[in-house]
């Protein structure tokens, strides 16, 4: 009877729990490095990196860019160790907002002459709308070398 109880609490609380998700087409996300310095690519320690993150709003409704979190997987030419950054982007229905914002990295000062290695960021961006919270998991790849 005990665990019948218990399963019962269970069954009621999972039903109960809401999507963090709102019901709406996703939006589309471009993350490229606003602007550069050229000192990090051949030095080592802090640097400041500026982001640009354009939102195309595929939705009938507003959107609301709250913030975001970063940070790089693999090598590169630097690390971000998970960074989280308020920002506040509105994007009318079925159109692009971009924000800018900085994060402090490590440089890894790793850059020879004609050699650099291209850096991975993975980002979650959180969102508001009037149909609810939404959050957008991704992944890009900034090769400054190729610039």
């Amino acid at each position: 009877m005990k665990k019948l109880l218990i399963l019962l609490m269970f069954v009621v609380a999972c039903s109960s729990s809401t999507s963090p998700n709102a019901h709406f087409p996703a939006p589309d996300l471009e993350l490229g490095q606003a602007a550069e310095a050229s000192d990090f690519m051949y030095s080592s320690g802090p640097i400041s990196l500026r982001y640009a993150l354009q939102v195309t709003n595929n939705a009938d409704e507003q959107l609301t860019l709250r913030r975001v979190e970063l940070r790089t997987i693999g090598g590169g030419l630097y690390q971000l160790p998970l960074r989280s950054q308020n920002v506040e982007l509105v994007v009318a229905p079925h159109s692009t907002g971009t924000a800018q914002f900085t994060m402090w990295g490590t440089a890894n000062g790793s850059m020879r002459q004609h050699v650099a290695e291209a850096t991975t960021l993975r980002g979650v961006a959180y969102f508001e709308s009037a149909a609810g919270p939404m959050q957008k998991l991704f992944t890009t790849t900034i090769d400054i070398a190729s610039r």
